[in-house]
């Protein structure tokens, strides 16, 4: 494996890194039995709860006033996460993310290339998690699923589901007793284990867009038309939930990622369509559902004037005191609600918010946003803007789509970047990794 790679100084300071190291996709003669790695944010979410919140004491808890514009530690030019994603972070703050292109990437907390993985299908991978062994567990859109050594990305198993070349659209979940589960667009949530054995898989009538979610005790979540709760151990559906389809309304659609807290409460986010002439578009609520299945309190998030789905596949994110922070991307607003499903408070941003991002938090409290032209940091209360960082108008082709992942002592942002190709007369991916200092 050979790498090479050349520094760029720009006008404020930063380290441009611009790298090529290539992994080849060939299995391991031996493999061991654990590479008994912690991580830190292994989940997509921070962990199959999918909360959204970083549970490490190791992030200084003072926090400035805010600044105009955040000191970067560095960006890393290849490729960016697509709509929604998040990266994944490891103890040693190396982070992985799937390209827009179709790269598997490594980077160190340095900011230089560790590895890239091109797909042998030519197609992109989704959103990647980090196994209790260390590994890396990622799909593709052609419904292959794989494990890889996280030290070089050499391919340790793959498994081809393969349905109708449909593909998985989102992050597998990885728990710490080593189960995998993972959702297609082909409706199939399949469980495994940590060699690649297929446990069990469920199958809908509908297509997933989501990824699960697992409580403390086992159970496994999922959504698509309703709200799904399945027994781990066999996949059978233990109950479901959907409110009632009213007249002049299409019936319920739950894209979104299930949150559970830790009293077994199951958050997510669920929306119709209105026929009603004086309330036509999309109606999003987020649902606050009980253990059993019973709802316990629902939210109204967004009337629409069209039919856009922006704003539907956002997901909840938990504070330590319970409160619920919803990214409602039509308004520009990030909303704080009560444990009793009322309104505490809500943040209005200059700024456009991307239509399925979603805020993260530090274990200091600090809420981190990508904004669709930028980053920026915001309190705990939501009383005021810490920092944010503007790095385009959008005339350069650059377009923020992912939310943020944290490290020990970092916050992660992706930025996509689309270039004309004059050679081609088409749009090529590419983008940026953008790493800031926690404590700023």
């Amino acid at each position: 494996m050979k790498c090479s790679g050349v520094f760029f100084k720009i006008s404020i300071g930063l380290s441009l890194l611009v790298c090529s190291c290539t992994v080849p996709m060939a299995t391991r003669s031996q493999i061991p039995a654990s590479l008994d790695k912690p991580h830190y944010w292994g989940n997509g979410r921070g962990n199959p709860q999918n909360t959204g919140r970083a549970l490490s004491a190791s992030v200084a808890r003072s926090v400035k006033s805010r600044s105009v514009t955040a000191d970067v530690s560095w960006i890393y030019v290849a490729s960016a996460s697509a709509n929604g994603s998040f990266a994944v972070v490891d103890s040693e703050d190396t982070v992985y993310y799937q390209g827009t292109d179709t790269y598997l990437y490594a980077v160190k907390k340095d900011g230089s290339l560790k590895w890239k993985l091109l797909n042998p299908n030519s197609i992109s991978f989704v959103a990647p998690s980090i196994g209790p062994d260390g590994r890396i567990y990622v799909g593709d859109y052609k419904e292959v699923f794989y494990c890889l050594d996280s030290s070089d990305g050499h391919l340790i198993w793959s498994h081809n589901f393969g349905h109708s070349g449909q593909g998985f659209t989102s992050a597998p979940i990885v728990t710490d007793d080593g189960r995998i589960y993972i959702s297609s667009i082909a409706g199939y949530l399949y469980a495994l284990d940590l060699q690649g054995n297929l446990l069990w898989s469920y199958q809908n009538q509908y297509s997933f867009y989501g990824t699960p979610g697992v409580a403390l005790n086992g159970a496994v979540y999922v959504t698509v038309d309703k709200l799904y709760s399945l027994n781990s151990l066999d996949g059978s559906v233990q109950w479901s939930f959907q409110p009632a389809t009213l007249p002049q309304q299409t019936p319920w659609r739950f894209e979104s990622t299930p949150v559970i807290a830790a009293d077994g409460t199951v958050y997510t986010i669920g929306f119709y369509n209105s026929m009603d002439p004086g309330a036509s578009g999309n109606q999003i609520f987020l649902f606050a559902v009980d253990s059993s299945g019973g709802e316990l309190w629902r939210y109204p998030l967004f009337s629409g004037q069209n039919m856009s789905p922006s704003g539907v596949r956002t997901i909840p994110t938990l504070q330590a005191d319970g409160t619920i922070l919803v990214n409602v991307s039509p308004s520009n607003t990030i909303v704080a609600v009560n444990a009793d499903g009322s309104l505490k408070s809500q943040f209005i941003f200059a700024e456009s918010l991307p239509s399925d991002s979603s805020p993260s938090i530090d274990a200091a409290g600090r809420i981190y946003l990508s904004l669709r032209h930028g980053f920026a940091a915001i309190d705990s209360d939501l009383s005021s803007l810490l920092w944010e960082s503007i790095v385009t108008d959008g005339s350069d082709g650059r377009d923020i789509e992912s939310s943020p992942s944290l490290g020990s002592d970092c916050v992660y942002f992706t930025c996509r970047r689309l270039i004309f190709d004059t050679s081609t007369q088409s749009y090529q991916d590419a983008g940026e990794l953008y790493s800031f200092p926690l404590s700023q």
